[in-house]
């Protein structure tokens, strides 16, 4: 008896001073999409948005030459980035931010919102419009970084944001803003503002190359414009639709709901803190961004600018779909990919 006391107290020991091996996502990667191979090392900043219908700028800022031929210094393409309902503090998405504007892009930021309550959404577009238009106007002053303008504009959209590059994009040319050439709708949706979802969005051009994201727990607005616009921009060939699903397999536990997207970074702080700068307080920056949102968007802005990286933006590829691997070597549940009908 005593010697099986004896066995018992020593393989408790054992086990109890064990290390404990924590399953953990994997790291930003240094090199490709979605990577921390950065063409500048800083971000300028300007805030011309104390009122809705404003907008900020977002500017790279002393060149890494390591990482950047001099022959493309001083001129960079623009990207239009629309914030979700009520997130017009580009806090909320100040990591992604940060990661496009040190990978060589402008960043136009349009606030669209006074606030949660104002104005009315009938009047985002029109706000949007006019941020878009002076952000163009204000890059074109002196002490701003040229505009690179062969390259193509790209949208990117969150939320509310994302409802309106779509509907933007079905007429874009009669209102006046640049082409969408290549737009990515993170988690698109209106929330109960069902009268600003369009039954159709057949007329966003042709040779718009479009991502769709949404998430299976999306418990704001779920998947149904996602999957609307997919289904219906039947002329848009080159679109692919994502879901991205949860996966409690590691240590840090991968989400799937509706601000998957947030990003916090402080830096970035317009000193506006209502209620989606409270919730993205809460937020972490992880593989889903730097594997999937970030990575996608480089890959289809590559794809748009030089035809590189077309296969990790589109087509159910495994670099498309993949988020990485645990630390132990296990696959994170990837991306699932719908790609357009061949009817």
């Amino acid at each position: 008896m005593a010697t099986t006391i004896k066995f018992s107290l020593l393989l408790f020991c054992c086990i109890s001073l064990s290390p404990f091996r924590e399953i953990t996502q994997p790291a930003q990667p240094t090199e490709g999409c979605g990577g921390t191979t950065y063409a500048y090392e800083e971000v300028k900043i300007s805030n011309f948005a104390k009122k809705a219908g404003g907008f900020f700028i977002f500017e790279p800022q002393t060149p890494l030459l390591d990482n950047l031929s001099r022959d493309s210094i001083g001129r960079a393409p623009v990207i239009i980035f629309l914030h979700g309902y009520s997130a017009y503090n580009p806090m909320v998405y100040g990591n992604w931010i940060n990661h496009l504007v040190r990978k060589g892009n402008i960043v136009i930021f349009p606030r669209y919102q006074k606030n949660v309550f104002a104005p009315r959404p009938k009047k985002f577009i029109q706000n949007v419009i006019n941020s878009i238009k002076g952000g163009w106007e204000e890059l074109q002053k002196e002490g701003h970084v040229p505009i690179e303008t062969t390259a193509p504009v790209s949208y990117i959209g969150h939320s509310f944001g994302g409802a309106i590059i779509a509907n933007m994009s079905t007429k874009w040319d009669s209102i006046g803003i640049p082409k969408p050439e290549a737009a990515m709708l993170v988690s698109p949706g209106t929330g109960p503002f069902d009268k600003f979802i369009l039954d159709d969005y057949s007329s966003i051009p042709s040779d718009t190359k479009m991502l769709i994201t949404v998430s299976e727990n999306d418990e704001v607005v779920g998947s149904r414009m996602g999957k609307k616009i997919f289904n219906t921009a039947t002329n848009t060939l080159s679109r692919n639709l994502l879901i991205q699903h949860a996966d409690d397999y590691g240590s840090q536990k991968i989400s799937a709901h509706h601000r998957e997207v947030y990003a916090q970074n402080k830096q970035f702080d317009s000193g506006k803190h209502g209620y989606s700068y409270r919730r993205a307080l809460r937020s972490r920056t992880d593989v889903v961004d730097y594997n999937g949102y970030w990575k996608l968007f480089d890959a289809l802005q590559n794809c748009t600018l030089s035809e590189s990286d077309c296969d990790v933006a589109f087509g159910n590829t495994d670099a498309q779909r993949s988020l990485g691997k645990w630390s132990d070597g296990t696959p994170i549940k990837p991306l699932t990919v719908i790609l357009p009908s061949k009817n």
